[in-house]
């Protein structure tokens, strides 16, 4: 794959291998286009035949500003309501208020999504890393390893726990924002697949 200005790359052949499927983590700042990635890499896979699980987590946007987040279960393509922007949160606390049964219903999905081929799990936040709430299902599903595929969303000042927490060798590749005349960074993920899929 062609290097320069992309900042996702296919994995080093000189990286440790492991004969478990891989796990690819996605990572980059608010903004940066990882649930829009996660998304076209599932339209991908599924044009190939993959059967496609787990959740994506778009935003719930009003007059164009960001208010919340949806979440849409994989198999059946049912969305939920899962959190509305929390105006009042104290420093440190969490930026959105989640509803307790939409979380429910998301932890349920991840947990009947496997066995498929890709395993896609849009995200895991501070609630599953930190507090062990949420879609917390992801974790045993990750490590019973019953995909061909598995690609995470997980910010960047998480990334250290999540990977402690996991106990499991990952693909780690950020999604820097370019300038608008340079290649789209959303389609950097979309390369990698292309390239995984190839062998």
């Amino acid at each position: 794959m062609t290097r320069g200005t992309k900042t996702f790359e296919a994995p080093d052949p000189e990286e440790p291998s492991t004969s478990r499927s891989p796990i690819l983590v996605l990572t980059g700042e608010r903004g940066a286009g990882k649930s829009s990635s996660c998304a076209r890499i599932a339209g991908l896979a599924a044009a190939r035949g993959w059967r496609v699980a787990g959740v994506l987590s778009p935003a719930l946007l009003e007059e164009g500003q960001k208010v919340g987040i949806l979440v849409t279960d994989l198999c059946s393509g049912q969305t939920r309501p899962l959190a509305r922007l929390n105006r009042n949160h104290k420093p440190g606390g969490l930026a959105y208020k989640f509803d307790p049964s939409a979380l429910a219903w998301a932890d349920a999905a991840v947990a009947a999504s496997t066995p498929c081929d890709l395993l896609i799990l849009d995200e895991l936040g501070p609630l599953e890393i930190e507090q062990g709430r949420g879609m917390v299902s992801a974790f045993r599903v990750l490590r019973d390893g019953r995909y061909r595929l598995a690609v995470v969303v997980v910010r960047p000042s998480l990334l250290d726990p999540f990977q402690t927490r996991l106990g499991l060798p990952c693909i780690v590749r950020t999604i820097r924002g370019l300038p608008r005349e340079a290649a789209d960074p959303r389609a950097l993920p979309v390369e990698w697949f292309e390239e995984y899929f190839r062998g």
